[in-house]
């Protein structure tokens, strides 16, 4: 019995073990944020603060985690979608890969 090919994010198109559509379904969820959970309370003034970049080129949010970052990003995003753009990435840990990236 052979071990499954090992990949390490580099290859070229056609020499990727994994199948397209698995790639697609992969590269969506990346891209799309989470769905609200209910019963979470809002973080008004967070959602303020946020709201005071309207305009700048990018918003960071940086703490450690289990500190609600995800969940506040939610939020901000339903809240204000209509109005703000927004662009949602799910970065993990292969992702600090430059040429991945």
């Amino acid at each position: 019995m052979s071990k499954p090919a090992q990949t390490t994010g580099h290859e070229r198109d056609g020499d990727d073990p994994a199948p397209a559509g698995r790639e697609v379904r992969l590269l969506r969820a990346k891209l799309a944020p989470p769905q609200a959970r209910k019963g979470v309370a809002t973080r008004g003034q967070l959602l303020d603060r946020l709201r005071e970049g309207h305009g700048r080129k990018l918003t960071l949010v940086c703490a450690p985690a289990g500190y609600g970052k995800t969940t506040l990003l939610v939020q901000w995003y339903e809240a204000d979608r209509q109005r703000t753009p927004f662009v949602w990435l799910s970065a993990d840990e292969a992702d600090s890969d430059v040429v991945r990236l």
